[in-house]
Protein backbone atom coordinates (compact mmCIF):
# COMPACT_ATOMS: atom_id res chain seq x y z
CA UNK A 1 0.00 0.00 0.00
CA UNK A 2 1.86 2.98 -1.07
CA UNK A 3 1.78 5.83 1.40
CA UNK A 4 1.93 10.12 0.61
CA UNK A 5 4.06 11.86 2.26
CA UNK A 6 3.91 15.49 3.19
CA UNK A 7 6.79 17.47 2.77
CA UNK A 8 6.59 21.23 4.33
CA UNK A 9 9.87 22.90 3.47
CA UNK A 10 11.60 25.96 5.95
CA UNK A 11 14.58 27.67 4.58
CA UNK A 12 16.22 29.84 6.89
CA UNK A 13 18.96 32.80 5.55
CA UNK A 14 20.35 35.87 7.02
CA UNK A 15 19.62 38.51 3.99
CA UNK A 16 20.18 42.13 3.78
CA UNK A 17 20.16 42.85 7.61
CA UNK A 18 16.88 40.27 8.45
CA UNK A 19 16.29 37.17 8.74
CA UNK A 20 14.46 35.33 6.54
CA UNK A 21 12.47 32.41 6.69
CA UNK A 22 11.09 30.79 3.83
CA UNK A 23 8.43 28.26 3.84
CA UNK A 24 6.75 25.80 0.83
CA UNK A 25 4.28 22.70 1.06
CA UNK A 26 1.81 21.50 -1.11
CA UNK A 27 -1.31 23.02 -2.06
CA UNK A 28 -3.54 20.04 -1.12
CA UNK A 29 -2.38 19.65 2.30
CA UNK A 30 -2.28 22.61 3.27
CA UNK A 31 -5.58 23.73 1.67
CA UNK A 32 -6.71 20.77 3.58
CA UNK A 33 -5.43 21.52 6.81
CA UNK A 34 -6.57 25.35 7.14
CA UNK A 35 -10.18 23.77 6.04
CA UNK A 36 -9.84 21.40 8.83
CA UNK A 37 -9.46 24.08 11.10
CA UNK A 38 -12.05 26.51 8.96
CA UNK A 39 -14.28 24.51 7.04
CA UNK A 40 -16.36 27.86 6.36
CA UNK A 41 -13.22 28.91 3.81
CA UNK A 42 -14.07 25.84 1.63
CA UNK A 43 -14.77 27.38 -1.69
CA UNK A 44 -12.97 30.84 -1.16
CA UNK A 45 -9.95 32.01 -3.16
CA UNK A 46 -6.99 30.65 -1.71
CA UNK A 47 -5.26 33.83 -2.43
CA UNK A 48 -8.04 35.75 -1.02
CA UNK A 49 -6.88 37.86 2.00
CA UNK A 50 -9.18 35.80 4.43
CA UNK A 51 -7.61 32.49 3.75
CA UNK A 52 -3.87 33.62 3.40
CA UNK A 53 -4.56 34.99 6.90
CA UNK A 54 -5.20 31.80 8.45
CA UNK A 55 -2.25 29.90 6.60
CA UNK A 56 0.04 32.81 7.78
CA UNK A 57 -1.71 31.74 11.19
CA UNK A 58 -1.37 28.09 10.61
CA UNK A 59 2.04 28.07 9.80
CA UNK A 60 3.11 30.45 12.46
CA UNK A 61 1.16 28.44 15.44
CA UNK A 62 2.78 25.38 14.16
CA UNK A 63 6.68 26.77 14.10
CA UNK A 64 8.04 27.82 17.61
CA UNK A 65 11.44 29.49 16.84
CA UNK A 66 13.54 30.39 20.10
CA UNK A 67 16.57 32.51 20.62
CA UNK A 68 18.15 32.06 24.55
CA UNK A 69 14.70 31.04 25.57
CA UNK A 70 12.69 33.70 23.90
CA UNK A 71 10.03 33.44 21.62
CA UNK A 72 10.94 34.71 18.44
CA UNK A 73 7.37 35.92 15.85
CA UNK A 74 7.69 35.75 12.62
CA UNK A 75 6.03 37.86 10.17
CA UNK A 76 4.51 37.23 6.54
CA UNK A 77 6.33 39.55 4.15
CA UNK A 78 4.82 38.01 0.98
CA UNK A 79 2.30 34.07 0.35
CA UNK A 80 1.26 33.18 -2.71
CA UNK A 81 -0.64 29.88 -3.59
CA UNK A 82 0.39 28.81 -7.03
CA UNK A 83 -0.92 25.76 -9.02
CA UNK A 84 0.62 22.56 -6.94
CA UNK A 85 2.63 24.09 -4.42
CA UNK A 86 2.04 27.80 -1.46
CA UNK A 87 5.58 29.57 -1.14
CA UNK A 88 5.84 32.27 1.36
CA UNK A 89 8.36 34.49 2.91
CA UNK A 90 8.47 35.99 6.53
CA UNK A 91 10.79 37.99 8.56
CA UNK A 92 11.85 36.44 11.85
CA UNK A 93 12.18 38.99 14.74
CA UNK A 94 14.68 39.15 17.77
CA UNK A 95 17.37 37.08 16.42
CA UNK A 96 20.83 38.45 15.69
CA UNK A 97 23.21 38.85 12.85
CA UNK A 98 25.11 36.38 14.74
CA UNK A 99 23.23 34.14 17.09
CA UNK A 100 25.04 31.20 19.07
CA UNK A 101 22.32 29.09 18.94
CA UNK A 102 18.42 28.92 17.80
CA UNK A 103 15.85 26.33 18.71
CA UNK A 104 13.39 24.99 16.83
CA UNK A 105 9.89 23.10 17.24
CA UNK A 106 7.82 21.97 14.50
CA UNK A 107 4.01 20.89 15.49
CA UNK A 108 2.75 20.62 12.16
CA UNK A 109 2.25 16.88 11.91
CA UNK A 110 -1.47 16.46 13.62
CA UNK A 111 -2.64 16.60 10.14
CA UNK A 112 -1.42 13.43 8.46
CA UNK A 113 1.14 10.55 9.57
CA UNK A 114 3.54 10.60 6.93
CA UNK A 115 4.29 14.02 7.55
CA UNK A 116 8.19 15.27 7.06
CA UNK A 117 9.47 18.44 7.57
CA UNK A 118 13.13 19.72 5.93
CA UNK A 119 14.36 22.65 8.08
CA UNK A 120 17.50 24.19 6.11
CA UNK A 121 19.51 26.71 7.54
CA UNK A 122 21.47 28.63 5.28
CA UNK A 123 25.19 30.00 6.17
CA UNK A 124 26.47 31.99 3.71
CA UNK A 125 26.64 29.04 0.18
CA UNK A 126 26.27 26.03 2.85
CA UNK A 127 22.99 24.99 4.05
CA UNK A 128 22.67 22.68 7.08
CA UNK A 129 19.45 20.80 6.92
CA UNK A 130 17.40 18.75 9.49
CA UNK A 131 14.30 15.95 9.01
CA UNK A 132 11.81 16.95 11.42
CA UNK A 133 8.64 14.34 11.83
CA UNK A 134 6.26 13.18 14.78
CA UNK A 135 8.70 11.38 16.60
CA UNK A 136 11.74 13.87 16.56
CA UNK A 137 10.12 18.07 17.17
CA UNK A 138 12.02 19.62 18.42
CA UNK A 139 16.32 20.44 17.90
CA UNK A 140 18.71 23.23 18.62
CA UNK A 141 20.60 24.42 15.90
CA UNK A 142 24.56 25.61 16.73
CA UNK A 143 25.46 28.24 14.58
CA UNK A 144 29.26 27.98 15.38
CA UNK A 145 29.60 24.01 14.96
CA UNK A 146 27.03 24.03 12.21
CA UNK A 147 25.19 20.67 13.76
CA UNK A 148 21.59 20.31 15.17
CA UNK A 149 21.26 18.97 18.90
CA UNK A 150 18.22 17.08 19.14
CA UNK A 151 16.14 17.05 22.11
CA UNK A 152 13.05 14.89 22.98
CA UNK A 153 9.68 16.12 23.91
CA UNK A 154 8.09 13.99 26.01
CA UNK A 155 4.38 14.33 26.85
CA UNK A 156 5.17 12.52 30.85
CA UNK A 157 8.12 14.78 31.41
CA UNK A 158 6.09 17.14 34.26
CA UNK A 159 4.55 13.81 35.95
CA UNK A 160 7.60 12.16 35.97
CA UNK A 161 9.08 14.71 37.59
CA UNK A 162 6.64 14.58 40.36
CA UNK A 163 6.95 10.87 40.82
CA UNK A 164 10.80 11.43 41.01
CA UNK A 165 9.98 14.03 43.85
CA UNK A 166 7.28 11.77 45.97
CA UNK A 167 9.49 9.59 45.79
CA UNK A 168 12.44 11.27 47.11
CA UNK A 169 10.33 12.73 50.10
CA UNK A 170 9.01 8.93 50.59
CA UNK A 171 13.14 8.23 50.94
CA UNK A 172 13.86 11.21 52.71
CA UNK A 173 11.17 10.07 55.24
CA UNK A 174 11.99 6.69 55.97
CA UNK A 175 15.64 8.07 56.44
CA UNK A 176 14.42 10.12 59.02
CA UNK A 177 12.73 7.25 60.81
CA UNK A 178 15.23 4.79 60.71
CA UNK A 179 17.50 7.84 63.06
CA UNK A 180 14.97 8.27 65.20
CA UNK A 181 14.08 4.70 65.69
CA UNK A 182 18.11 4.56 66.19
CA UNK A 183 17.98 7.46 68.47
CA UNK A 184 15.26 6.07 70.30
CA UNK A 185 16.81 2.65 70.44
CA UNK A 186 19.86 3.88 72.52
Amino acid sequence: MAHNIVLSEYSLSYKDDVWILNFKQKTSYLRDAIYANRPDLKGTNLNSDDFLEQTSKHIIENLSLKFEGNQLSISPVEMKYGGLSFESTFIVNGLPSNPDFLTIKVDAFDEHEHSIVLFRVANGSDAYLNYFNQEQRLATFDFESHSYVFEEIRSGESSNLIIYALIAVLVLFLVIKVVRDKKNDQ
